[in-house]
């Protein structure tokens, strides 16, 4: 890893994609720093990034394209239909599977867009924090109102055509007291799995709710309860269980794969980033465009209107980048008991909380990692003495 190689044969790529840095509501946690910034990707940085995407020699697998970082349907259907006619183009003139994912927070989401979505088999994820009186404490229009009603409109849209839907709630200190409320709004939902996103340090989200000192035995509860209603219930799934069933299930032992298998946060090539202007990274998405620490400009490593992805292993951003997270990732494997649970952290965490890679623990990984593995094994040893 300490060479600025291409990445090792991963089963798919994923392509990050921001249309817009625009968002049409004001989250109080978002961490997006440009979210009021109107532009919208035009069609020659799109075409370029079809181009370069498609032609590099670092990027192998599956494409799987994420449209993600404001509200991507704000930059229109008009903008969409081109998009994806775009790549399915590209795709089928180079022979590449390709996938799509939108991340949104539903309040467009109409027949029309539905049907488009769909043409292209698109997999959709809405983002909404449980039930009203948690969603709305955060999730607000820009002038101050709750969303989760809008929110439930979209999940009727998405009932009566039969579209499928993953969710992704917030974790945020007021939902900690509320796991069973949160469990049955989620299992009647109808969401093929929620995932549970802790509220982070992140940009220009400066401040978490989650003070880890005052809510560390309250997440680790939180967590144990969804988990044992999931187990006895099977309503509902949540994501970040997924990994453990093994030790949920002692039916093989739990085995830790190589962090270039089960970790794409860490490996170079495995996420590549494309902004609304066509600036490009790898690594996590969070970092383009925001440095407020200031060490490594933006972590742009080119734009795509003249520079070529496959270019950046020889990029300064990159090498310094690179260098940085290998040594974190080392010194994680080095001083932290979860580590085979893990693989070496969130490099943007890291930065965000820190101001450097090299790092190990961080508040995110206490949070999302640490009390994830605490609440799995608090349940499988419960369930290994009850059937002792």
């Amino acid at each position: 890893m300490t060479q600025a190689a291409a990445s090792p044969h991963l089963p798919e790529t994923l392509v990050v994609i921001q249309p817009t840095a625009f968002c049409n509501i004001n989250c109080s946690y978002c961490y997006l720093p440009g979210r009021d910034a109107t532009r919208k990707m035009s069609d020659q940085v799109l075409g370029a990034i079809a181009d370069e995407v498609f032609g590099s020699a670092l990027l192998s697998g599956e494409l799987s394209f994420v449209w993600h970082a404001g509200e991507p349907l704000t930059a229109g259907y008009a903008f969409f239909e081109r998009a994806f006619a775009t790549i399915a183009s590209h795709s089928a003139a180079n022979g590449r599977q390709i996938s799509h994912s939108v991340q949104t927070n539903g309040l467009l989401l109409d027949e029309r867009w539905l049907k488009l979505l769909a043409r292209y088999d698109v997999r959709l994820g809405l983002s909404v924090d449980g039930p009203a009186f948690l969603h709305d404490r955060n999730r607000k229009t820009r002038s101050g109102k709750g969303t989760h009603a809008a929110v439930m409109r979209a999940v009727d849209q998405l009932r009566q055509h039969g579209y499928p839907f993953s969710a992704i709630m917030v974790v945020t200190r007021e939902a900690l007291e509320h796991a069973d409320e949160v469990f049955e709004f989620f299992a009647e939902l109808g969401a093929s799995y929620v995932g549970l996103n802790v509220e982070e340090i992140e940009s220009a989200n400066v401040h978490s709710s989650l003070d880890f000192a005052s809510s560390d035995g309250k997440l680790r509860e939180f967590y144990r309860c969804l988990l044992e209603r999931q187990q006895s219930e099977g309503r509902v799934r949540f994501r970040e269980f997924d990994p453990y069933q093994s030790l949920l299930q002692r039916s093989t032992p739990f085995v830790a794969r190589s962090i270039f298998s089960r970790s794409s946060l860490v490996v170079p090539f495995s996420i590549v980033n494309f902004d609304v202007a066509g600036n490009f990274s790898t690594f996590c998405p969070e970092l383009l465009g925001s440095d407020p620490h200031g060490r490594f400009a933006n972590f742009e490593m080119g734009n795509v209107l003249r520079d070529h992805i496959d270019a950046i292993p020889q990029h300064p951003i990159f090498k310094q980048v690179h260098l940085e997270i290998v040594a974190g990732v080392r010194k994680c494997e080095d001083e932290c008991g979860y580590w085979k649970f893990c693989g070496g952290g969130n490099p943007a965490n890291k930065y965000f909380e820190s101001g450097r890679f090299d790092v190990s623990e961080t508040s995110y990984c206490r949070q999302h990692k640490q009390r994830v593995v605490d609440a799995v094994l608090d349940v499988a040893e419960a369930r290994a003495s009850a059937s002792a």
